[in-house]
């Protein structure tokens, strides 16, 4: 699955959704839903009501999403409990993006948006088409243009300048990946 790995604090995650609406994209939670029906994001005011606790969003847009996205469940006590699939219908754009460290610890963790080689509608395999990818391209550089690359030994990380500004100030405390202080490689 191709992948940007980053870490960016709440300011930034809400300047990259900006960025989305302005183009054309809309979210999908990916939370549990007591229906099969899903619920779809267009505005920053639903963003807001979501992001407090759902970190895993899928990005839809008319130009590359062309089968609704598939939901299986599991039951329980309460009854059935719906979820999305990941990779089947849209095709989506994943965006993860940790949330309930920062609020709750001042911890700011990795996220990453990525795309997969291939998706699925009824069985069928489906690639994701040019628009898919040139957003995605977008997506990728926009985080880039607000962020410092950091290398680790097989992966890159991209860390939001304001994210270490914060870090640096002592507002917020990053998360260690693989027992490296990011803040030291900045």
């Amino acid at each position: 699955m191709p992948q940007l790995d980053f870490i960016l604090s709440e300011k930034e995650r809400i300047e990259v959704v900006q960025f989305l609406f302005k183009n054309d994209c809309r979210i999908i939670p990916g939370c549990h839903y007591s229906t099969s029906k899903y619920n779809i994001v267009t505005d920053m005011e639903g963003y807001l009501k979501y992001c407090k606790e759902e970190p895993l969003l899928f990005l839809i847009n008319d130009r590359y999403s062309f089968y609704p996205l598939e939901l299986d469940f599991f039951e329980n006590e309460k009854g059935k409990t719906y979820f999305i699939k990941q990779r089947h219908g849209g095709p989506t754009i994943d965006f993860f993006s940790p949330i309930i460290g920062e609020k709750e610890n001042n911890i700011i963790g990795p996220g990453f948006i990525g795309i997969y080689e291939y998706y699925y509608h009824n069985n069928n395999k489906i690639a994701p088409n040019a628009d898919l990818k040139n957003i995605y391209k977008l997506l990728i550089s926009y985080i880039q243009s607000i962020s410092k690359a950091v290398k680790l030994s097989n992966r890159t990380y991209w860390v939001g300048n304001y994210t270490i500004n914060q870090a640096r100030s002592g507002k917020f405390k990053l998360e260690p990946i693989s027992d490296i202080e990011i803040l030291e490689l900045v």
